[in-house]
């Protein structure tokens, strides 16, 4: 460096700071971007767990439904039954769409469907008509009711919710833990 002039010198100064800030300015723009991707897909994972959670609670409504009915007999108990049906379809395409990416999710949604369908045709449908079939109902509804059938099918379907919900929830730990590392290395670049 001592056979620089000073002119010289001073343009490699330049230089160096000008690099230093283009540098500097590239990797907190890069970390920026990165801290808005990953806020995208907590947002998103939190939708996932919402719809899931949605899925769940209208299988509750067609559950509470049915029974509402198979204990009175009178058909206003099957409202939530028919509207908490049409809110799980509703629900599980939501689901779906927002897991299109996820392989597994999707298998897991698909899993969900075909036992709410498997409830419906083994357990709900025939109970509902026994019940309205018949002058002995408590004596048969009970037979019936005691194999679970029904049983076996909520079960099944709160498991795969619930494990639907687990995936994401791991995926938010994921994203959220991504977010705080790109805030913290925007915060340092700045501060350096």
């Amino acid at each position: 460096m001592n056979n620089f002039s000073i002119k010289n010198k001073v343009i490699a100064g330049y230089v160096i700071i000008l690099l230093l800030m283009v540098i500097v300015s590239t990797v907190s723009y890069n970390s920026s971007k990165s801290l808005a991707n990953t806020s995208k897909w907590v947002e998103h994972t939190h939708k996932v767990i919402t719809t899931a959670s949605r899925v769940g609670a209208s299988m509750v409504d067609m559950e509470t439904g049915k029974r509402g009915f198979l204990i009175t007999g009178y058909e206003i108990y099957l409202g939530p039954y028919y509207s908490g049906e049409v809110d799980f379809n509703i629900f599980l395409n939501q689901g779906l769409n927002l897991t299109s990416d996820n392989q597994i999710q999707i298998k897991r949604w698909n899993e969900i469907l075909e036992l709410k369908n498997k409830w419906i045709e083994e357990s709900a449908q025939p109970e509902i008509k026994l019940r309205k079939s018949t002058t002995d109902y408590i004596e048969k509804i009970t037979e019936v009711m005691t194999i679970g059938i029904g049983k076996k099918y909520i079960d099944a379907i709160r498991e795969k919710v619930d494990l639907l919900i687990k995936t994401e929830e791991e995926l938010l730990k994921s994203r959220t833990k991504n977010q705080e590392d790109s805030a913290e290395l925007a915060t340092n670049i700045v501060i350096v």
